[in-house]
């Protein structure tokens, strides 16, 4: 089994494939008549060149006496296409030994000069170093590996003969990417190879189909299925979905790993077909592969031949549906950073989704060239891409519930059933300046991303900030500093205070123009009154200030400027005397989260599947508490999963409501929650104030509302 041969050679699989051409001393790739072999070509090889490029401006002669400069081969060469590669496909070159036909090395062509020179350079680097499962990369004298004939450019690598197609199981997929992985996480050319893949899907993706396609092909498209389609493409232009894709770990990558881009010669797995390579988010490079279904008839396969390798989508599905896949990934690949798991699946879907689109363009222009025989292959694997993002949706339940708020249009329309985001988005076109006070986890950050797209603002998160200058500083690590930053009391937390103080005054000039330089319209200020007590200190003070002078030089210099704000900032009056100074903002103008209406809440559920009992068996739990709601904010979910994310967002501000509320009102709350006081009975404004800070309580039609979850955690 190679599995088994895998593992007991993986750290040490050195040697060559049948055909290497690794030894072969190398001449110049360029070639000209001084350098050149004086070989003529003769009457086969230039009618193998003609078959391989039979409408082409290059010179035969040239091309031929430039191959066999770079392999160093007197003999007559042949050339022929190799089966695949649609988009690039390969030439094989042949030598001619005694009449027999020895394959020898492959090229390709190279439509970027420049980058493909690049490519070929950091993957030559990556198999110098130790990864000897990529075929040998040619270059000439001066260390070029791409050679020019008549403006047109090439690589060339070495032919690899194979023992058969690919690796048989997921299990050594995932081996040989992570051996890849790791000699290629440290290339010298990482960051002169970015390219992100969602750039050009962003800008390329269309979901509406040529008229002529679907008017050939209307059984293909089933509306159901291709719904689903159309809502995953869609959700992959997101803003929302950009930023989970841009906060994924990159490096050199290999970009198209399935199992027809593997070979395995001498029971060793190599990868081949090396024209996507570049630096983009490692996950990729399992999306291509996990997603894959290679079955030539998919309906007629048994279901045990599904799940043993044969169709890697339905494994990949099975381990995911019996909680085995982290175990797999762990021994097969290693450890992933924990938002790689977090997000690996939403990758895979991408990943099909992204090749969904390729083949609806291939097919466009098979259709338009008249290529029926293209066509007609296209027009059969279709429905074959159509399914596999529809098993990934509806099997995996994550998928669905992030890929249902697909983008800002369905967020715009859930802005406008919403009364804070339009005040917000009213406050910002009139003012140039907003400031969102709420209780933690009120909806702030979310009811303010549907007033103003994620992609327009640039967000300064002080308690994310400056704990990293003051690890850079201090050479103390962030998360121990995080730690530290909101202990109540402390000594250590007054320091971080003083040092916080002391740099935002410093480096007030250097963060506005910092800012200043964004290319987003709005500035968002968070957690800049983030205070280890209900009030804030002295330092605390002058840091907010500190802020509202750097909003208030934005604010002139053309900005939009929001300050999130919890009841530390609320209650301090020099905050609010400096808004008035210098944005003319009154403690009154402060857009305040709040529990929703009921027509706010039927608004919001009914943009899910939850039937009719169901949203009213929520809307009892939640009793409006946009708490209750964040999830829905985001996506569509489960009933289970809302009740599940109210209870926990709930039960993580509880340990910072007790401190921050006064003793009176916390010993309330409990009471409340236990049932020992009635909402009813509370006059005092005072009090009511309070307890609508904590955001337990909200107010509804006039009267105060506690959730049944809020009332779960208080009495835990």
């Amino acid at each position: 089994m190679l599995l088994a041969h895998y593992k007991k050679n993986r750290k040490n699989m050195i040697g060559q494939s049948p055909y290497s051409v690794s030894n072969q001393p190398l001449r110049t790739l360029y070639w000209n008549q001084e350098a050149g072999l004086g070989l003529s070509s003769s009457k086969a090889e230039m009618d193998s060149f003609s078959e391989v490029f039979p409408q082409t401006r290059m010179d035969a002669t040239c091309f031929l006496r430039a191959v066999k400069n770079l392999l160093n081969l007197e003999c007559e060469v042949r050339l022929e296409k190799l089966p695949g590669g649609d988009c690039n496909q390969a030439i094989l070159i042949s030598k001619m030994t005694d009449s027999l036909k020895i394959p020898f090395a492959v090229l390709k062509r190279e439509p970027n000069g420049q980058w493909g020179e690049k490519r070929m350079r950091a993957l030559d680097e990556i198999r110098m170093n130790g990864f000897d499962q990529l075929p040998k990369i040619f270059k000439d004298q001066n260390n070029r590996f791409l050679f020019e004939v008549d403006q047109n450019w090439f690589s060339c690598i070495e032919y690899i003969k194979p023992d058969r197609d690919q690796p048989s199981s997921l299990e050594e997929m995932f081996m040989l990417t992570s051996d890849f992985h790791k000699y290629a996480r440290t290339s010298s050319l990482t960051q002169e190879l970015r390219s992100s893949l969602l750039d050009s899907y962003s800008t390329e993706y269309s979901t509406n189909l040529d008229p002529e396609v679907t008017k050939r092909y209307s059984a293909i498209f089933e509306p159901n299925s291709w719904e689903i389609c159309v809502k995953c493409a869609e959700y992959f232009k997101s803003d929302a979905f950009r930023k989970i894709y841009e906060m994924l770990p990159k490096q050199v990558i290999h970009g198209d790993i399935t199992p027809f881009n593997t070979i395995v010669s001498g029971e060793k797995p190599y990868l081949i077909d090396l024209d996507t390579a570049r630096t983009d988010i490692r996950l990729y490079d399992f999306a291509t592969f996990l997603g894959w279904n290679f079955l030539s008839s998919y309906i007629s396969i048994e279901e045990s031949d599904k799940l043993l390798g044969k169709n890697f989508l339905d494994r990949y599905l099975s381990l995911e549906e019996n909680s085995k896949f982290s175990s797999c990934i762990q021994t097969c690949y290693g450890g992933l950073e924990e938002i790689e798991r977090e997000y690996l699946s939403l990758i895979v879907l991408f990943g099909r989704c992204n090749v969904l689109h390729w083949m609806i363009k291939e097919l466009k222009e098979a259709i338009q060239n008249k290529d029926v025989q293209k066509e007609q292959r296209f027009a059969s694997i279709l429905p074959g891409a159509i399914r596999e993002i529809n098993e990934l949706y509806h099997r995996i339940p994550k998928i669905k519930e992030i890929v249902y708020f697909h983008g800002s249009s369905q967020k715009a329309k859930i802005s406008s059933l919403l009364s804070v985001p339009k005040e917000i988005a009213a406050q910002l076109n009139q003012r140039g300046v907003a400031v969102i006070y709420g209780a933690p986890a009120s909806g702030k950050s979310q009811q303010m991303e549907m007033a103003v797209p994620a992609s327009q603002t640039e967000v300064f998160n002080l308690a994310i900030r400056f704990p990293e200058v003051y690890s850079l500083q201090t050479g103390r690590k962030k998360d121990e500093l995080a730690r530290e930053y909101i202990l109540h009391g402390s000594h250590a937390e007054k320091k971080l205070k003083e040092a916080q103080k002391r740099w935002l005054q410093l480096e007030n000039p250097a963060i506005v123009n910092e800012l200043a330089a964004s290319k987003k319209k709005v500035i968002v200020f968070d957690e800049f009154d983030f205070a280890g007590d209900f009030f804030l200190s002295p330092d605390e003070v002058d840091g907010v200030l500190s802020i509202v002078q750097i909003g208030e030089r934005l604010r002139k210099l053309g900005k939009q400027v929001v300050f999130l704000i919890r009841s530390t900032a609320n209650l301090c009056q020099p905050f609010w005397d400096a808004m008035q100074t210098s944005f003319g903002y009154q403690k009154k103008d402060a857009v305040r989260t709040r529990f929703f209406t009921y027509a706010e809440e039927n608004s919001l559920l009914s943009q899910t599947y939850l039937d009719l009992l169901e949203k009213q068996e929520f809307m009892s739990f939640a009793q409006g508490s946009p708490t209750a709601y964040l999830p829905l904010l985001k996506q569509d979910v489960s009933i289970q999963y809302l009740k599940d994310q109210a209870s926990m967002m709930t039960s993580l501000v509880i340990k910072h409501a007790k401190v921050l509320n006064r003793p009176d009102i916390w010993d309330l709350l409990v009471s409340l929650a236990h049932g020992n006081t009635q909402l009813e009975e509370i006059n005092d404004p005072v009090v009511i104030e309070h307890l609508l800070a904590s955001g337990f309580v909200g107010q509804r039609d006039g009267r105060l509302v506690m959730g049944d979850f809020a009332k779960e955690a208080l009495c835990s």
